[in-house]
């Protein structure tokens, strides 16, 4: 993102905030753990407090036109001033990630309700926002009522590319099914799901090998390949030696690991949830199924739709998305169209909400 915004600006200015967790948000993070329960400092008003100060003392010095663009940070916000352009580029309202993120079930509803008036006090001051997918754009305006027309999608751009001159490995006639898992939070992802489809499919003499890259339960079937943490250059070549990436996600904001499939030409099977509508075009670039807490929408739909398509129709189409709709070059326009769409509001004299 930073690089991104260096190529698209002239000055590009970053300024840390503070990491200092309060004292009585220390105690309370231990008491919750307890009793199995999340705390979130950085959403308590004491330490988002804390955290914001350095931020709000670094700004005097950069001019007042300067606009702040806030990435992933709603708390640290608060106590910037009012007189300051505030562009929040963030995956999703927090009550649309407490809602489906299962991290979030813990989270008492007193925290919640407290990081809830943080978000509003910190929105009722930001003038734009940019978000991943029209899912987030759709949470903000429900959840915090901001206007649309402060809301802007952009798709991130990948994490991981092809090397010039890479090329996803074509899958032979004969050769398996090579499927791709990528996990950092197994149960949010779906990794039962994806093991137990894989396991089924087999079960029923289809070809199909499943990898694992990142996080996984101890305990895997023996066909099932656990690949650990990979580095950047792995990463690409896992995604251009598989056939199609298995995301059976229970919740997702915004979809890197997909963002990054779609780059090295890899279809995409995933779950109709969240962002992910946002980043597979189905039946083109891969195939979004409904979800049912089941993993049988997704034995059906490798052996009904993934196993008697062409994937290399497929594989086109998904790299030829990628580029067209999911580049940094794109993401950082999306930002400076925020700001300038600032600028014209103030011009009429509209309020940001």
């Amino acid at each position: 993102m930073m690089e991104a915004l260096r190529d698209e600006f002239e000055r590009v200015d970053f300024v840390p905030t503070g990491t200092e967790t309060a004292l009585v948000d220390r105690v309370l993070a231990r008491l919750y753990g307890l009793r199995d329960r999340t705390h979130l400092p950085a959403w308590s008003p004491s330490s988002a407090r804390r955290r914001s100060r350095p931020l709000a003392r670094a700004l005097r010095t950069l001019p007042e036109s300067a606009p702040i663009i806030g990435i992933a940070a709603t708390p640290e916000l608060l106590e910037v001033p009012s007189s300051r352009r505030i562009v929040q580029v963030t995956d999703s309202s927090f009550a649309a990630l407490a809602n489906t993120y299962p991290d979030l079930a813990r989270v008492p509803a007193l925290v919640r309700r407290r990081a809830l008036r943080i978000e509003h006090e910190v929105a009722e001051r930001t003038e734009a926002f940019v978000v991943a997918s029209a899912w987030s754009r759709e949470r903000l305006i429900d959840d915090l009522g901001v206007r649309p027309s402060l809301v802007r999608v952009a798709h991130l751009g990948p994490g991981v590319k092809p090397r010039p001159g890479e090329v996803r490995r074509p899958k032979h006639p004969d050769a398996p099914l090579r499927l791709l898992f990528v996990a950092s939070d197994w149960g949010r992802k779906g990794g039962d799901l994806a093991v137990s489809a894989v396991d089924e499919l087999r079960r029923r003499g289809h070809d199909v090998l499943l990898t694992v890259v990142g996080d996984a339960v101890p305990s895997l079937p023996e066909h099932v390949v656990r690949a650990g943490r990979l580095d950047r250059e792995q990463m690409s070549s896992a995604y251009l030696t598989h056939d199609v990436l298995l995301e059976p996600s229970r919740a997702s904001a915004g979809g890197v690991v997909v963002t990054d499939a779609l780059h090295h030409g890899l279809p995409v099977l995933a779950t109709a949830t969240g962002g992910l509508t946002d980043l597979v075009v189905d039946g083109r670039s891969g195939w979004l199924i409904a979800d049912d807490g089941t993993p049988e929408p997704f034995i059906s739909a490798v052996e009904e739709r993934v196993l008697i398509e062409d994937l290399e129709s497929f594989s086109d189409d998904a790299a030829r998305w990628a580029a067209d709709n999911a580049e940094w070059s794109g993401w950082a326009r999306s930002v400076r169209a925020a700001i300038e769409g600032i600028d014209e509001s103030r011009d009429k004299g509209e309020m940001p909400q």
